[in-house]
């Protein structure tokens, strides 16, 4: 894979889905550039979420919450949208970008459980798919 790949990871608020998959491909893709944001204005980030990915050494100080749009500059080799909101709110600029669709449930607020169930599938799911469609 080429190091200048990179990958725009787009949810709704940028509170938890696209910051956990971030943390998850950063760990695991380490030769690919992966950035996290929300497609409307975003929220802090849920605190459960970094104590997730804290317990599983994939938290990071840098991560924090964000409109996609605050690095205009940047062409991303591929979108993925993690829910279904983000999916449809997908802005046009984005239109010269691979873009897929990867539909996670949002986590309740305050649930550890649900967050360690989306951190596993992600871990299972993403890391192949990234891979696949970043090798074509």
């Amino acid at each position: 894979m080429n190091v200048n790949k990179k990958v725009l990871l787009l949810c709704s608020d940028n509170s938890s889905l696209s910051i956990i998959a971030q943390a998850i491909l950063t760990k695991y893709l380490s030769e690919i550039d992966f950035f996290s944001g929300a497609t409307k204005k975003s929220k802090k980030i849920d605190a459960n979420v970094i104590k997730s990915l804290s317990s599983h050494l994939l938290w990071r100080d840098e991560y924090n919450s964000k409109v996609y749009d605050q690095n205009p500059d940047i062409n991303y080799d591929l979108v993925i949208t993690l829910c279904d909101k983000s999916s449809k709110e997908c802005p046009k600029s984005l239109s010269k970008s691979t873009q897929i669709q990867i539909e996670y449930d949002v986590p309740t607020k305050n649930s550890l459980s649900e967050i360690e169930q989306i951190i596993k599938e992600m871990k299972m799911e993403l890391i192949p798919i990234v891979r696949n469609e970043l090798s074509e």
